[in-house]
């Protein structure tokens, strides 16, 4: 999580953009709940192209699941956004998502 923040920001590392996502996805594919939260907000609030709120909302489930507290509060938001469609593909996701992380 801490490698991912460094290259998004450029702290003592070239600023790469694309190597942040991948810390921070993998961080999250360990079930941090932050990074989690973290992969909710980039597919929300995508700034390269529309959001995907599916993949959002799963991750800010996720998130919550692992008891980070915003996840919770901006599932709410999300889900006044989606149709019935897109909420029953998310709650799909989040029903095969492992509770422990890959070995």
């Amino acid at each position: 999580m801490e490698l991912s923040k460094e290259y998004f920001e450029g702290r003592g590392v070239p600023k790469d953009e694309r190597l942040g996502i991948a810390f921070l996805s993998m961080a999250a594919n360990w079930n941090l709940p932050e990074a989690q939260f973290q992969m909710g907000e980039r597919f929300d609030k995508n700034p390269n192209g529309s959001p995907d709120y599916v993949t959002a909302y799963m991750w800010y489930a996720l998130s919550k699941r692992g008891g980070f507290k915003q996840g919770e509060e901006m599932l709410k938001i999300l889900a006044a956004k989606m149709t019935i469609e897109q909420l029953g593909e998310a709650e799909t996701r989040i029903d095969y998502w492992p509770e422990a992380p890959p070995k």
